[in-house]
């Protein structure tokens, strides 16, 4: 009976810790689309920025319809060798 006790009240005290996690969550439109990054187990704004910054430098150079990206570069290059 006190192992059952005991286990219980370390079940309830484990789920207790479950919904104090830390969490952050951005939405952004980037990439034409809206990006949803969420964070977990850390508040560090400075994470989300950094990783948002990703999105925009993938942006630039994946975007076909900006001719100075890198893709608009290598689509132009008609198949020869290109450095970008």
């Amino acid at each position: 009976m006190i192992r059952l006790i005991t286990a219980l009240a370390l079940v309830v005290s484990l789920c207790g810790c479950a919904g104090q996690t830390k969490q952050i969550s951005r939405t952004r439109f980037l990439l034409d689309t809206f990006v949803e990054i969420t964070l977990y187990g850390s508040a560090d704004e400075d994470i989300l920025d950094g990783a948002f910054d990703l999105c925009r430098q993938y942006h630039k150079m994946f975007d076909r319809f900006d001719p100075e990206s890198e893709l608009a570069v290598l689509n132009r290059s008609d198949g020869e060798r290109e450095e970008v």
